[in-house]
C-alpha cells in the first residue's frame, strides 16, 4: 500500500522489513543493487535470498551470509555455490535439512553429513 517511491527508498524498506520480512516481496528490484541494502536484508532474513538477483545468488560472501542465518537459503544459491563445501557446511549447521539442496557429491562427504545431523 506504500507509494511506489517508498519501495525504492533503502531506509524506508529496511524499516518495513524489520516489521515484516515479507515486505521484501514489494521492494523495487533496483534496491538489490545497493550492497548496503542486500547485506542488511540477508543477515537478518536469509530466506530473502530468493528475491535477490541471480548475480547475488552467485556471490560467495552474500550467499554465505544468507545460509548462516537461514540454512535452507541454500535452495536459492547458484548451482556452483551449492557445490562449495564451506557454504554447504554453513547451511547444514544452521539447518540439517539444507543438505537436500547441496550438490550430490557433497551428500557423500562425511563432514557434511555429520554436520547435518
Amino acid at each position: 500500500y506504500a507509494h511506489p517511491s517508498f519501495r525504492k527508498d533503502c531506509e524506508v524498506v529496511l524499516e518495513a522489513v524489520k516489521q515484516d520480512g515479507w515486505a521484501l516481496q514489494l521492494v523495487d528490484p533496483s534496491l538489490w543493487k545497493d550492497p548496503k541494502f542486500a547485506q542488511a536484508v540477508v543477515r537478518t532474513h536469509g530466506w530473502a535470498l530468493q528475491f535477490a538477483p541471480q548475480e547475488l545468488r552467485e556471490d560467495r560472501t552474500f550467499v554465505l551470509a544468507a545460509v548462516q542465518e537461514y540454512g535452507l537459503a541454500l535452495a536459492y544459491a547458484g548451482e556452483r555455490l551449492q557445490a562449495v563445501k564451506g557454504i554447504v557446511l554453513a547451511a547444514v549447521r544452521a539447518n540439517g535439512c539444507a543438505l537436500q539442496f547441496a550438490a550430490p557429491a557433497l551428500h557423500k562427504d562425511v563432514e557434511v553429513a555429520l554436520a547435518a545431523v
